[in-house]
């Protein structure tokens, strides 16, 4: 119910790894296909994936020998918020039992007026959470 969904876990996961280059291969273009095989998911996910983080500006590709993506920024002005939020599904609160019978926006769900509060600080500690966390988390093997 509170999980984040595979797009966003894909999203943090290509992101986290861009963040390790950033800090170890001197901002070195990564490939989609080293992500993919890094973070063990699909090349074609990890390629789609980019492909979105570049339409939101979060990430930087070049094409050719050499190629790759890259940070479009320092990790520390890259909120994880800003990462989550291109892949959320329903931008308004996914809680509310009733899906798309659910009462009007004046009149939430009890169980949606408890639960807000609770999806407005995850948010807040989303923004004030950047990409720096994961320096050092995993370590990239520098290319020669």
């Amino acid at each position: 119910m509170l999980a984040f969904s595979k797009a966003m876990r894909n999203a943090v996961m290509v992101m986290s790894h861009l963040t390790e280059a950033y800090y170890d291969s001197e901002m070195q273009p990564i490939s989609s296909s080293d992500i993919a095989a890094t973070k063990e998911i699909s090349r074609p996910l990890a390629a789609k994936t980019l492909t979105v983080l570049a339409q939101f500006d979060l990430v930087v590709g070049s094409t050719g020998p050499g190629g790759g993506y890259r940070l479009s920024r320092p990790p520390e002005q890259i909120s994880l918020y800003e990462v989550m939020t291109i892949f959320r599904n329903d931008k308004k609160s996914p809680v509310c039992p009733f899906g798309s019978l659910k009462r009007n926006h004046t009149d939430p769900c009890p169980l949606q007026k408890r639960i807000d509060p609770i999806f407005s600080e995850i948010y807040a500690i989303l923004k004030k959470t950047n990409l720096s966390i994961y320096k050092g988390h995993n370590k990239i093997a520098k290319k020669k």
